[in-house]
């Protein structure tokens, strides 16, 4: 791990923050807005641990080094989960998701990363 990249820690410590944020964003608005500021909160709480704990499994699998979350893409299908760095996801998709099996979720951990620093 460089110096750059996350740990599970600071990943942690992200989310919370973003999670923190959105759900203090709602507390200002109309009771049924309210209520979709905190569901969305917990939806990325749930996704981004889901996310982070498919990443930590992998490295467990790959000698105990696991892809960093801002370059990993976790694929999850009817075959299992696959988790790729972003830059052999891009290569070759059909590929990585053809070994998850039939997908059903998609997570682009460059994305999330930004997306949970706020960088649009």
């Amino acid at each position: 791990m460089t110096a750059a990249n996350l740990d599970r820690a600071a990943f942690d410590a992200l989310v919370k923050e973003r999670v923190t944020a959105i759900a203090s964003a709602a507390v200002s608005r109309h009771p049924a807005a309210r209520r979709e500021g905190v569901q969305e909160a917990q939806l990325l709480e749930a996704a981004a641990a889901e996310f982070a704990d498919a990443v930590d499994r992998s490295g467990l699998l790959n000698n105990g080094q696991p892809v960093p979350y801002e370059e990993a893409v976790v694929i999850t299908g009817t075959a299992g989960v696959v988790v790729v760095r972003a830059t052999d996801y891009r290569r070759e998709p059909i590929y990585w998701e053809a070994r998850a099996g039939e997908v059903d979720g998609l997570t682009i951990g460059p994305l999330l990363v930004a997306g949970l620093r706020d960088e649009s």
